[in-house]
């Protein structure tokens, strides 16, 4: 190829390179942003978005930080900005469902009005496509600058819906992805769940119900007990399923405005609830409930309405919070005597009521000896299963200690050694003076490490008392019970 037109070529090249950069793709980036609802123009960040239905319904979310110096673009470049920064205008303290409210803004987003429909001045839009009663109207404010898109009526034949953008005449095919994305009640942007919390965040959980008040604390162990009105191990089951139960909570309808109008509270009876539950953090942070419980037909849609003290918002819920809250103190008590496994412990010391002593000791891997004797070990394992699974049967409501003060039973039971170094190494249980009723044995009063006293059914007490004669290990009902093995000649 001569020179001349090697010179020529890369003229037509330059020439092409610069229409396509300086012309062509600016007017196809500026064809797209026109037929976007919401360009990048039209403002930094979304401020306000206001959904009207054809019944008249209203939903106006609000951006809490559009104002701030620290403003951000709601849609970055791969992500969609925090919607913990949106609320529902003028509730204060009304969380948005996540997954719901990201896709309604990445529809918003991603939507586009294409090309319009060309206009022969023959067609009434306003009867034809629907917008003399529009379906759905959509604004978006940023900056002081809004746009709304106003739905018509769905074109069944093509699958696509009728729009306009409000104060225009072009009239547009879309596809139904942002029309079906906001079109729903309220409820359907609400977050329904007003519990998040983990267990290992709480530190106390105080009820105040119709037996008294109850306070229940966190251990930094993550251990749960009762600090009042009375000290003692608390369940960790039952904490667990009453913690389980509140972040299970689905909320069925909101009644806006409480902390405006007195009145919404009274309505619901939280005025003078039935309960009040505090959940307090570690980090210092406190949530007050209010709760009534309503006792309304069977299976009805709300069962229980709870207010969160500082938010705006009385929830209507469907499960009965009566039922699962308002219980005894010995409700949430700690049932087993012994939080240990039979593979903790090392050693057992009994002393029995008129019965020589016994000490039941671990000499190898799952060898035990009895007052220094081979033990029979499938007795063993039996006494050791039955004594830490131990519970009691009720809790009395007056302990007395004389009723343990001359125990038929005594055992202190040794654990083996833990990296633990503050968690105990032995426990005392004692079992004192039996409890009668109307002439009948019903259990006997019992405790552990001079613990408030419980009562344990007497059918477990007898399964927990040793006796050498059969915890012992006997070689000749061993050999009697063994097969005959054939002769040899």
């Amino acid at each position: 190829m001569s020179f001349k037109k090697t010179v020529i070529l890369a003229v037509i090249v330059i020439a092409a390179f610069l229409y396509l950069s300086l012309v062509k793709l600016p007017r196809k980036e500026l064809e797209i942003a026109r037929e976007m609802f919401y360009p990048r123009g039209l403002g930094s960040r979304i401020d306000e978005i206001i959904i009207e239905t054809a019944e008249g319904g209203r939903i106006n979310f609000s951006n809490k930080h559009s104002k701030s110096s620290n403003n951000t673009d709601t849609f970055g470049s791969d992500h969609i900005a925090d919607i913990s920064e949106w609320e529902i205008k003028g509730v204060k303290g009304s969380l948005l469902n996540k997954e719901n409210f990201e896709q309604l803004l990445i529809a918003i987003r991603d939507f586009r009005l294409g090309k319009p429909i060309p206009d022969d001045g023959e067609i009434d839009p306003e009867k034809v496509y629907g917008f003399a009663r529009p379906t759905l109207k959509i604004t978006v404010k940023s900056d002081n600058t809004g746009r709304t898109v106003v739905f018509g009526k769905r074109n069944d034949f093509v699958g696509l819906r009728y729009a306009r953008l409000d104060g225009e005449q072009h009239v547009y095919l879309v596809g139904e992805k942002l029309f079906s994305l906001a079109n729903h009640p309220l409820i359907y942007f609400r977050d329904v769940r007003p519990f998040k919390f983990v267990d290992t965040a709480l530190k106390t959980i105080e009820i105040s119900n119709s037996s008294g008040d109850i306070t229940l604390e966190n251990s930094e162990k993550l251990d749960w007990r009762i600090v009042a009105p009375i000290q003692t191990d608390a369940s960790d089951e039952k904490i667990a399923d009453l913690t389980r139960f509140l972040r299970s909570t689905t909320v069925e309808e909101f009644f806006d405005n409480a902390d405006k109008d007195p009145a919404v509270l009274s309505r619901y009876g939280l005025n003078d609830p039935d309960l009040i539950l505090n959940l307090n953090f570690r980090n210092g942070e406190r949530e007050k409930v209010l709760i009534e419980g309503y006792q309304g037909v069977k299976d009805a849609k709300i069962n229980s309405y709870i207010w969160i003290e500082g938010t705006s918002s009385v929830m209507g819920l469907r499960e009965n919070y009566a039922e699962q809250l308002d219980k005894p103190v010995d409700f949430f008590r700690e049932d087993r005597l012994l939080k240990i496994t039979h593979e903790d412990i090392d050693q057992i010391d009994f002393e029995l009521a008129g019965e020589p002593p016994i000490t039941l000791k671990l000499v190898g891997p799952d060898n035990w000896l009895v007052n220094g004797k081979q033990a029979d070990l499938p007795f063993v394992h039996d006494l050791l299963k039955n004594i830490v699974s131990l519970k009691a049967k009720e809790f009395p409501t007056e302990p007395l200690s004389r009723n343990i003060a001359r125990p038929r039973l005594k055992a202190l039971i040794k654990l083996k050694s833990s990296s633990d170094s503050s968690a105990p190494s032995e426990h005392l249980l004692l079992v004192g003076s039996a409890v009668k009723r109307d002439g009948k044995l019903v259990g006997y009063y019992a405790s552990v490490d001079n613990g408030l006293e419980v009562i344990i059914d007497h059918r477990s007490f007898l399964r927990i008392f040793p006796r050498a004669e059969i915890l012992i290990k006997n070689p000749r009902l061993e050999a009697e019970s063994a097969p005959l093995l054939p002769q040899k000649n």
